[in-house]
Order: C-alpha cells, then sequence, then structure tokens
C-alpha cells in the first residue's frame, strides 16, 4: 500500500467531523426514503404491482381498498428526474469518501459501482412496471438491494475508517 495516499484516519478533526455529519445525514435521509417505498410498497410485490400500475374497484385492503390510481406520466417524469439527478450526487461524494478508505481497491470498485448500477435500473423500474410487463417487478427490488446494500457499505466503512480503522481490510 502506498504510504503517501490520504485516508479518512488521518484527516484534522474538523474535516472527521465534517464527513461525519455529512454521511450521518446521508443515512437518515435513506432511512426516510426507505420507509416512504416501504409505505407505499409494503417491501411486497403485489403492493409494488398495485401502487404502479393502479387496480380497480374492491382492490386492496384498508387504507389500499377501492381505486388505486397508477403514477401518471408527469408523476413518474417528476420523480425519475429528481433521483436521477441526486442519487448520483449523493453516490458520487460519498465514493469520493469510500476511495479514502482501507478496503482494497477490488471491493472498492465492487461496492462504487452497486448504488449507480442499482440507480439506474431504479430508475426505469416504475416505468417498466408501470408501462411494460408485471414481470419487471422483479427489478425494483433487486435494483433496491443493489443501491442499499452498497450504500450502507460506503457509509459505515468510512465512518469505521475515520474513527477506528488501523490497517487495510477486504
Amino acid at each position: 500500500m502506498d504510504q503517501n495516499k490520504t485516508r479518512l484516519q488521518t484527516l484534522s478533526l474538523p474535516l472527521k467531523v465534517l464527513i461525519t455529519c455529512f454521511v450521518g445525514t446521508l443515512l437518515l435521509g435513506y432511512v426516510a426514503a426507505l420507509l416512504q417505498v416501504f409505505d407505499r410498497t409494503h417491501f411486497d410485490m403485489a403492493h409494488t404491482l398495485l401502487y404502479y400500475r393502479g387496480a380497480e374497484t374492491g382492490a386492496g385492503t384498508g387504507e389500499d381498498a377501492g381505486l388505486m390510481l397508477p403514477p401518471s406520466f408527469k408523476t413518474l417524469l417528476s420523480v425519475t428526474h429528481v433521483h436521477s439527478l441526486s442519487q448520483p450526487v449523493m453516490f458520487g461524494l460519498l465514493g469520493f469518501l469510500f476511495t479514502l478508505s482501507m478496503v482494497t481497491d477490488a471491493a472498492k470498485v465492487i461496492f462504487i459501482l452497486l448504488p449507480f448500477i442499482g440507480s439506474v435500473v431504479s430508475n426505469l423500474s416504475p416505468w417498466l412496471i408501470r408501462f411494460g410487463t408485471k414481470g419487471m417487478v422483479i427489478l425494483l427490488p433487486l435494483s433496491q438491494l443493489a443501491m442499499t446494500s452498497g450504500f450502507f457499505v460506503m457509509s459505515f466503512v468510512v465512518l469505521y475508517d475515520l474513527w477506528f480503522r488501523k490497517e487495510e481490510m477486504f
């Protein structure tokens, strides 16, 4: 390992605090996003189909009972626009910090690619579910799994390296 590389654990205290606040608020935002996804889909493919494709009267139970209208083209476009711009910024900044961690380059490549690939598929999935075939619903949980696993691994490695790590891992 090149000893001249900048590493998270060698940063000044103010930079460590800044990075910790940044990653901490990203984590809070991501958990809020997961709660929103759960509220819409219950992490269930049938609920996901119901949300994105809609259903006629009598579908669903409880709060979901009655007519369920799918998101409109404009709504999907608006959500896709916001997520397609914000997710790369979030994953890019977090990925940059992750490159300063002590994990191997191979692990860095894998965990940096996961959320970016997941983001692209996740932003395409609602369109494919809404206007394509029902079978496309599998893409949404798979893309969410890729995004979430990459995001949380990078977040926790950055925080761990920042405050506790002494040697290389992976």
